[in-house]
């Protein structure tokens, strides 16, 4: 199957469709810096062999799904510059080790995740 979709830059526009759950064999996920909007799909949780989750420089808006907890063996998260509705990194990440490693690497604007 399909192990890196590296799209970034493409001016991409519209919504992350829920379907994306569907590439469960992807190790990496590069969306960055397009024109992507909306909620992200809580079908993001289902790519657990994702190492790589770059969403960065886009205009998500919402609650960041809680399912991002399954994401087990996730070693880069790129959250930044998005338009998330939250004042700080959820619970269930918050609740995490490793995921506190990898929000702390975030710089906050726009994003208020500290």
């Amino acid at each position: 199957g399909l192990n890196i979709l590296s799209l970034e830059y493409n001016q991409i526009r519209g919504q992350l469709p829920s379907e994306i759950g569907n590439l469960t064999s992807l190790k990496v996920l590069r969306l960055g810096r397009n024109r992507l909007e909306g909620p992200l799909p809580a079908e993001l949780g289902a790519l657990t062999a994702l190492t790589s989750l770059w969403l960065n420089n886009n205009n998500f808006t919402g609650e960041i799904p809680s399912t991002l907890a399954n994401l087990t063996n996730i070693k880069e998260l790129n959250l930044t510059d998005c338009n998330f509705d939250t004042d700080g990194p959820p619970d269930y990440l918050a609740t995490k080790e490793e995921a506190q490693q990898y929000l702390a690497t975030l710089r906050p604007d726009p994003n208020t995740l500290e």
